[in-house]
């Protein structure tokens, strides 16, 4: 919001940072916005061919720790890598479910 100053007053800045970062962000959105871009929008994949379906907050803090092209992740906090963890999980049990269905 770098371009409100001087516009606004910082605690008028201070108010509105404050209201928009009082909104929850799912782990869902955290992993559109974060990773869908590498994995895919479902994590099965996508341009870098790494199905990240089920993975937790371990394993992505052990990717973004390993894997150079993930360190622009390091910034993320650790309450975001455990929705994201959480999100990918739920993609797992999804798919679990449609392959007993498809037997």
């Amino acid at each position: 919001m770098e371009f409100l100053k001087g516009t606004l007053s910082d605690p008028q800045l201070q108010a509105i940072s404050s209201f928009l970062n009082s909104f929850r962000v799912s782990g869902q959105q955290r992993y559109i916005t974060d990773c869908s871009r590498c994995h895919g929008l479902d994590a099965s994949g996508g341009v870098v061919h790494k199905d990240i379906q089920g993975d937790d907050a371990r394993k992505i803090r052990n990717a973004i720790e390993d894997k150079r092209a993930m360190r622009f992740l390091s910034c993320l906090p650790g309450s975001d890598i455990k929705e994201i963890g959480a999100y990918l999980s739920t993609l797992r049990e999804e798919r679990a479910e449609h392959e007993e269905e498809d037997d």
